[in-house]
């Protein structure tokens, strides 16, 4: 069965991540600038007043939120689910207590409180919308890319072509309207390199989707590897 649709699906950039990333790695010194200001001294600018303030000001759970808030920014540059769902705690956690202390400001609207929780609900809809794209996950594994026919035992009449192929996956082409068809954890059975293999889905994108294998054999495994070194990167 020949292929009918080669093309891959054109992965989402991170900006909105690396955008706020950046955020929460400022954050910290533009709380402690706004505290300063209103205290009435008179270089709250100065990062020198603002690292004096972290070390003889700061109580130590401030110190605690202002580590965490940096190491969380810096994750957000680390491509894992597992970075993105921290920081959204830490969204959480910041949104609260700036809730907390906007009900005791005397003056709401222009309390810096009410921009903290403005910062906080959108950094959690922007991290709740790279949700939706698992892929944007660091792969640990060698991929390559390697167009061949591919056989699916669920769908024998609907054409597949392979896109790329790892020790772990692989990512399959296909048309949209069997991709309507796919659900994710579906299990597959495919033959492709003249060995069957069972699957499971992991991600439908837009021409294509992702699976991870199933309880591979040893010689599956030899399989390959072997056609991995075979194949450039």
């Amino acid at each position: 069965m020949q292929p009918q649709n080669t093309k891959s699906f054109k992965p989402h950039r991170a900006w909105g991540l690396y955008i706020l990333g950046i955020s929460f790695l400022l954050a910290p010194f533009i709380n402690f600038a706004i505290g300063l200001k209103m205290a009435g001294v008179s270089d709250w600018y100065s990062p020198k007043t603002l690292l004096w303030a972290f070390l003889h000001k700061a109580d130590a759970v401030s110190r605690l939120q202002v580590s965490v808030t940096l190491v969380s920014g810096f994750l957000l540059f680390v491509a894992k689910k597992w970075s993105r769902v921290l920081c959204l705690i830490v969204l959480i956690y910041s949104l609260g207590i700036n809730i907390k202390y906007n009900v005791y400001s005397t003056d709401n609207l222009n309390s810096p409180f009410l921009l903290g929780s403005i910062f906080s609900v959108v950094g959690m809809i922007v991290i709740l919308f790279y949700f939706r794209y698992p892929y944007l996950d660091r792969r640990t594994t060698k991929r390559v890319a390697m167009v061949l026919p591919v056989e699916c035992s669920e769908f024998p009449d609907d054409s597949f072509s392979l896109d790329n192929i790892s020790t772990k996956g692989l990512r399959i082409n296909t048309d949209f309207s069997t991709l309507k068809k796919l659900k994710s954890k579906q299990p597959l059975t495919v033959t492709l390199m003249g060995e069957k293999f069972n699957v499971a889905i992991q991600n439908i994108y837009y021409e294509s989707f992702s699976a991870s294998f199933l309880a591979l054999t040893t010689a599956q495994k030899r399989k390959i590897r072997d056609e991995l070194k075979k194949t450039p990167e």
